[in-house]
This record gives C-alpha cells, structure tokens and sequence, in this order.
C-alpha cells in the first residue's frame, strides 16, 4: 500500500478521533489566578478583622487562607503543563519534521513553572521513514504561548537530501541533535507548534492533550 495512503488515513483518524472527544478542560493558570486572588480579599478581611479585634474571625479567616495557600500551591505544580493545555498530560501529534509527514505522541510531566516533555514520533516520507525521539524542558512565555528546548535522536531509514532547513545529505542511521521550539493554543485542547532541529530540519505541529 502507498505510503502516502498510508499518512493521509492515519492523519484521518487522528483528526476524527479529536472531533468526537467532548468538553473542555479548566485552565489551570485561570483557576491558579482566581485563588490567588482571593488570596489577596482574605488578607484584607484579615486585616479589617484585626483592627476590630475579633479574634474568632481572624482564625477563620486564617485557616480559609491556608487552604487557599495549599490549593495555590497544587495548581502551581501544574503550572508548567497549562503551557501546553492545562492539567492533561498525554500529548498527540500530527505534523512535520525530517521532510516528512509525522505522527507523534509524548507525556509531560509537570515541575513548577516548567515542565519536562518525553515525545516520539514516526515520520513518513518518499520512499523512507523517520523514527524520533526527544526530551525537552518546557515553559510558560505568556497565558497561551510556550517555548521548549531538548535534545532528539532521529533515526533515517535511507540517506535523504532536500530536508527543509538543513543543508547537504542527511545520512541514513542514528543521529543527535538539539531543538528549539515555540507554541501556542488555538482552541483547547488544541495547540500549534513551530520549531527548529538540527537533525529533523523545520519542524511543524498540531497537538492534542489527553
């Protein structure tokens, strides 16, 4: 069966199987910034409550705000993964990279304000495949923007040439590289990804997190 055929139902499926999934997910950052917020009305009431001394108040008021402080900190946990589409970790992908069409799946493990990213893919191009792997530390740059930078390893069936945003043959086996990348949502769970690697060239994604 042609390869290309091949792509196509794949890419197909992918994008029906994003059509049927339902809801969407509460932003980690909004619901982060709401507490915070009210964070902030707690201490006022605090405040209000001393000068009145009343102290039965200031201790309730106190221990609301340590649950609130808590809760803060659980959404701050998460907050590297809301860069990517909020508290969801499973990361699918249809895109490009190594002058071929590209299927890609990776699970993101949250850590503060930045996350780690493990991904791999399958490339599909004429008449040779790409297999990739990479590790890439992620973070916020605003509320619906990213950047990543990591290491890959890709893996050519066949020597290539003509790979958009590298120059020369790119010899068949194993090769390592870096890449930088940069993100943004345009629909959750939906988000568009840009990128450059010096062993897959210009690199280009729709992702969906699970």
């Amino acid at each position: 069966m042609n390869k290309k055929l091949i792509c196509t139902g794949l890419a197909l499926c992918f994008l029906l199987s994003v059509l049927q999934l339902k809801g969407l997910a509460i932003s980690q950052k909004e619901e982060l910034a709401k507490v915070r917020a009210y964070i902030g009305v707690l201490d006022q009431k605090i405040a209000l409550a001393k000068k009145e001394n009343d102290k039965s108040k200031i201790v309730q008021l106190q221990e609301l705000k340590q649950q609130q402080v808590a809760r803060a900190a659980q959404l701050s946990n998460t907050a590297g993964s809301e860069a990517m589409g909020g508290a969801k970790n499973i990361i699918l992908g249809l895109g490009f990279g190594g002058g071929c069409g590209v299927l890609s799946a990776g699970y993101f493990f949250p850590n503060n304000n930045l996350g780690l990213l493990l991904d791999g893919g399958i490339g599909i191009g004429n008449n040779y495949t790409v297999l990739s792997a990479g590790l890439s530390k992620v973070w916020p740059l605003q509320e619906k923007y990213y950047m990543g930078l990591g290491l890959t390893g890709a893996s050519y069936s066949k020597t290539v040439t003509g790979i958009t945003g590298l120059s020369g043959n790119i010899e068949q086996g194993l090769r390592l590289g870096v890449g930088i990348f940069l993100g943004g949502k345009i629909a959750p769970p939906l988000n568009v990804q840009l990128g450059y690697n010096t062993v897959l060239g210009l690199t280009v994604g729709l992702l969906h997190t699970l």
